[in-house]
């Protein structure tokens, strides 16, 4: 019963990101980060939230480790 919906599977580790955000550095230099941010991520993981939120329906399988 498909309703025209797509649906996409994906199958890829799952993992944290860190994302840190400064202002420019010149090489050698140090500087204090302006923001710090956790979050879910992993290169198939990125891409089954992004499909999701255009509307697919999604699956993945992962390991924990």
């Amino acid at each position: 019963m498909n309703d025209g919906t797509p649906l996409v599977a994906g199958a890829g580790i799952c993992c944290v990101d860190y994302i840190v955000m400064s202002p420019n550095v010149k090489w050698g230099d140090t500087v204090h980060m302006s923001k710090y941010i956790v979050q879910g991520g992993g290169l198939v993981g990125t891409a089954i939230v992004a499909c999701a939120r255009l509307g697919a329906r999604c699956d993945m399988v992962s390991l924990l480790g």
